[in-house]
């Protein structure tokens, strides 16, 4: 026996002790009373190579071999296929052979053989009574199923859900076609990919006695469990250009098309793809850098992890402590991925190195591009690995989707033995230095300033302005204020909600910065002219709130901004003129910040 063999059978009798799911599964294919060498040598059968996506078509291949053709045959397959990878893939990862890399891509290839081989089953089984769906120029039309979050990035956990969204390219209706030509009925494309759609969710996620392949959540899709299961592209591009919202950013961000060809062939089928692409790569990536994405990924975190604590409490009597959320507490997953999504976010229009879809490879190249300091991304990756890999050994126990720490002891020492670490203290000392540590980059890079709806200050207006503005030696605090309220009071502010809000917050907490950067120039400089030269500005730049957002959140970039306009009125108007020279101010100002 190799070193290897010996850790793969160590791996397989600590599953068959410590889980739960897979002792059932096991005995599910054995039998209830096949004894333990029979069930360790199974399970090393299993693991012996890992599951990559061909391995995974060649044992389904086997198992469909003599089957009835068809989508009933294929839903027994891919659940059975299912358990096998799950469960090699497993004692892989407890014996330390299997890399984060390896669990998680062999979970998205079965995602992406289950949905391919599922659309094209049920699609030639719909086609030979509706047709196949078809343009207004006569191309075949395929449903484009895009996988977001960990699915879209590559990155599915072992019991994951999986987050769809489906697209099709055109409007049109179905026809008889070879080799379909005896279709009797026709339906909108519309119609058709709905009802496949269906028929796929059901074909992965409805129960059996052989369990379900995966789990299928619908609700990223415009306007989610209210909006239609399945949108054409110019429904897409409408939604996402009135309604679309900064956190639908973050999600389409992970959207990658899993489906192949069907109907279409390669050519067709590409073209569809790339017209979905060019709606979404706008959408998701700003030309300009848009600096709005901090204050997007910090509101959104803050309701994941407000709705994450009410969830935890209600299950557990309203005592529960929703920090041993490994995804989405403090110090989390969650935390992790919104620092690299948002730098992103912020450059990918301009960087497109940083439109990588998976988390790890986006780190290394924060630290290639120096956005932020090396040391911290490899700190943030190790950290990363480990986080999936407690949750991974955390969904071993029951296959659940669960990222929960136990309170129980023997819980969490049953966890610790599926990690090959030496007890549950262990687990908990390595758990709580990788959260403190992702909390603290997290707060750095977001949590600098208060965010723009939590300042402490309010905008002072009328006489409690001139008063304030007299109290830091401002020389005529009346005409300062005046400008102040003209500027909100002009057409460029007045008219945008979200302009006059972003202006306001901004300048709550201004006026004694604009002082004291007036007073440290050379040569010295009245606050009323530096104010007025800011207010200026303002002016200039007031739609654009990502500009506004930073200012608001880092006093830092707003003292860089206050040191230019205070070194001349040259520059003053040079800026006012090229208000794109901020992208390169400000730019430096938040890679100072987050290193």
């Amino acid at each position: 026996m190799t070193a290897d063999d010996a850790r793969l059978e160590d791996a397989a009798r600590r599953l068959l002790a410590d889980s739960r799911f897979v002792a059932r599964a096991v005995a599910a294919e054995l039998g209830a009373d096949a004894g333990e060498p029979q069930r360790l040598a199974h399970l090393t059968a299993l693991a012996a190579a890992p599951w990559d996506a061909a391995r995974q078509e060649g044992e389904l291949q086997r198992r469909l071999a003599g089957a009835p053709p068809g989508p009933t045959a294929l839903a027994v397959a891919l659940r059975r296929l299912r358990r096998a990878v799950l469960l090699g893939t497993a004692v892989r990862d407890v014996a330390g052979l299997a890399p984060l890399s390896e669990v998680t891509g062999a979970m998205t290839a079965l995602a992406q053989l289950a949905v391919q081989r599922g659309l094209a089953a049920l699609a030639h089984e719909m086609a030979e009574t509706f047709g196949v769906p078809m343009s207004a120029a006569g191309v075949p039309q395929d449903l484009l199923v895009v996988a977001m979050g960990k699915a879209g990035g590559g990155e599915l956990n072992v019991s994951s859900d999986l987050d769809l969204v489906f697209v099709y390219d055109e409007a049109g209706q179905t026809q008889a076609r070879a080799p379909f030509a005896g279709a009797t009925r026709t339906l909108s494309n519309q119609e058709f990919f709905e009802r496949l759609g269906r028929r796929l969710i059901a074909l992965l996620s409805e129960p059996t006695a052989d369990g379900f392949v995966f789990r299928v959540d619908m609700r990223l899709r415009p306007d989610g469990d209210a909006g239609p299961l399945a949108i054409s592209n110019a429904m897409l591009e409408e939604y996402l250009i009135r309604q679309g919202r900064e956190w639908e950013r973050f999600a389409w961000l992970k959207g990658r098309v899993i489906a192949a060809p069907v109907f279409a062939d390669e050519a067709q089928f590409a073209a569809q793809v790339r017209a979905l692409q060019d709606i979404v790569r706008p959408f998701v990536f700003r030309k300009y850098l848009d600096y709005g994405a901090i204050a997007a990924q910090r509101e959104l975190h803050a309701r994941i992890r407000a709705e994450t604590g009410k969830k935890s409490a209600r299950r557990a009597g309203g005592h529960a402590n929703h920090e041993d959320n490994i995804k989405l507490g403090r110090g989390g997953i969650r935390e992790i991925e919104f620092v690299a999504q948002t730098f992103q976010i912020i450059r990918g229009g301009r960087e497109p190195r940083l439109r990588e879809r998976a988390t790890l490879p986006t780190l290394a190249t924060l630290a290639q591009l120096g956005l932020l300091p090396a040391a911290t991304c490899e700190q943030l990756a190790a950290a990363y690995e480990f986080l999936r890999r407690l949750e991974h050994a955390l969904q071993y126990v029951d296959d659940a989707q669960t990222h929960l720490l136990p309170a129980d002891e023997a819980e969490r020492a049953r966890i610790a033995r599926l990690l090959r670490l030496p007890d549950a203290q262990a687990l908990l000392r390595q758990w709580e230095q990788t959260r403190e540590f992702v909390a603290a980059t997290f707060d750095a890079v977001f949590l600098a300033a208060p965010a723009t709806g939590e300042a402490v200050q309010t905008q002072l207006e009328g006489e409690a302005l001139v008063q304030r503005l007299a109290q830091l030696g401002y020389a005529e605090p009346a005409t300062s204020a005046a400008r102040v309220e003209s500027l909100l009071a002009s057409r460029r502010v007045a008219e945008s909600e979200r302009a006059r809000s972003g202006i306001g917050a901004l300048l709550a907490g201004v006026y004694e910065a604009v002082a004291q950067a007036a007073r440290a120039a050379v040569p010295a400089l009245s606050p009323d002219e530096l104010l007025a030269r800011l207010l200026r500005l303002l002016e200039v730049i007031a739609r654009r709130s990502t500009y506004l957002a930073l200012l608001a959140q880092y006093p830092r970039a707003t003292a860089a901004v206050l040191r230019l306009l205070a070194a001349s009125r040259w520059a003053t108007d040079y800026l006012i003129r090229h208000p794109i020279l901020l992208d390169e101010l400000l730019d430096e100002r938040l890679t100072r910040l987050t290193n």
